[in-house]
């Protein structure tokens, strides 16, 4: 099915990423050294997507790791792999990194030289950080692999006491949206609430079907097709269930999907335009199951639904660490405009003077506004378009039948 490069940048990527590749490697049975100690051929059936075997037998992560402090657990990793750089405001990581981006791009340039099959790459990032992801996508991967699917998970905290993040995030997501790759960016919560070991472990569970044997999602391009029904709507959310800070009691599918899109669930609101879910563990009769899944994210979302098939529901025998039976989900709706507004309205309060002391123009400050609110207003289309309700649906034909009395 092809190959994925991952990529981890700034204190927030190295802290999500390094928890991603711990649950990885527990998953496909690989040890900390590198060698396979799993249980069933099922882990290694796919484990190329994401892991290189050296000549010796060991199991390399495909990854690349932009260090803006001290790593911690980066054994597994190849040396040559990590990057130095110092982290500083949006403007210098945006301009002033060409020598780090070039390092950075001649790592990557090596392990898409190992891959025989690229499917595109993933960027694990703080939206708060510095503008070298946005710099690395725009200026570095989308020329040199055109044509490549691009997946994010944007790490947003919203407690953040950083004077510029409401710049950094709303230029981020910019470069992020504007960029020439095919895209999926994923909005990470981080706060006290949701720690980074829940979002690793969403993060994990939202790439189950790009590493292990699914009928649905099995690529990049696949998901990137079933989920981004528009280019410029491309802002997905993602939640799984247990939950890292739970223990896993549900034994059955229903409980299960009870767990995920319960009344904590915080993306289930707007307007369903397109959804995966993938359950995890052993399960008889999966199709029987199917509908009711497909049921209860219906009910999630109050009936918002598109008059697409917006759901696809894959299954996958191997389990999620530490939990005999669980699911994850990856949602585009356009509940996520209250999000973007948020931002903008921090972004509009927000002390501009430091950053354009740094060298960024009045006119990006604009650029980064409008796409951010014609995102914004994409949804909102899409709301007044095919958000009727079942009710309004069956009033509108009523009134229909009416006519045609008359």
């Amino acid at each position: 099915m092809g190959e994925i490069l991952h990529l981890q940048i700034g204190g927030i990527g190295n802290r999500l990423g390094s928890l991603f590749w711990e649950i990885l490697a527990s998953e496909h049975g690989i040890s900390s050294s590198g060698r396979y100690e799993g249980d069933t051929e099922l882990q290694l059936e796919r484990v190329s997507t994401y892991f290189c075997e050296s000549p010796g037998g060991r199991f390399l992560p495909r990854a690349v790791l932009v260090n803006t402090g001290p790593l911690s657990g980066t054994g597994r990793f190849l040396e040559e792999n990590v990057v130095d750089g110092g982290e500083q405001n949006w403007a210098a990581g945006f301009f002033d990194k060409e020598q780090l981006a070039e390092s950075v791009m001649g790592c990557l340039r090596r392990e898409a030289e190992k891959c025989s099959r690229l499917q595109g790459f993933q960027l694990v990032h703080s939206l708060s950080g510095d503008g070298l992801a946005a710099n690395i996508l725009d200026d570095c991967i989308c020329n040199e692999f055109p044509g490549r699917i691009v997946q994010t998970f944007s790490a947003f905290s919203r407690d953040s006491d950083i004077v510029l993040a409401p710049f950094s995030a709303v230029l981020t997501i910019s470069h992020l949206l504007d960029t020439a790759c095919g895209i999926m960016v994923n909005i990470c919560d981080v706060s006290a609430v949701r720690s980074d070991a829940t979002v690793a472990r969403e993060i994990a569970c939202a790439t189950s079907t790009l590493r292990f044997s699914c009928l649905t999602n099995q690529n990049l391009r696949k998901l990137a097709e079933n989920l981004v029904p528009f280019p410029q709507q491309c802002i997905l959310r993602t939640a799984c269930a247990p939950a890292a800070s739970t223990r896993c009691t549900c034994k059955f599918l229903p409980e299960l999907a009870a767990e995920l899109l319960g009344p904590t669930c915080e993306i289930s609101g707007g307007l369903l335009l397109a959804s995966a879910v993938v359950v995890r563990g052993r399960l008889s009769h999966h199709p029987a199951h199917e509908p009711k899944l497909s049921t209860q994210i219906v009910y999630a979302f109050q009936g918002n639904i598109t008059d697409w098939d917006s759901t696809k529901v894959s299954y996958c025998d191997i389990p999620m660490k530490g939990a005999r039976l669980g699911a994850g989900l990856i949602v585009n709706s356009t509940g996520v405009q209250e999000r973007l507004t948020s931002m903008h309205k921090h972004y509009r309060h927000a002390d501009r003077e430091p950053l354009r002391r740094e060298g960024i123009d009045e006119s990006d400050f604009a650029d980064a506004e409008n796409t951010l609110l014609e995102t914004v207003d994409g949804y909102q289309q899409l709301e007044s378009c095919c958000g009727d309700t079942e009710e309004e649906k069956n009033l509108a034909a009523g009134d229909s039948d009416a006519d045609d009395e008359g």
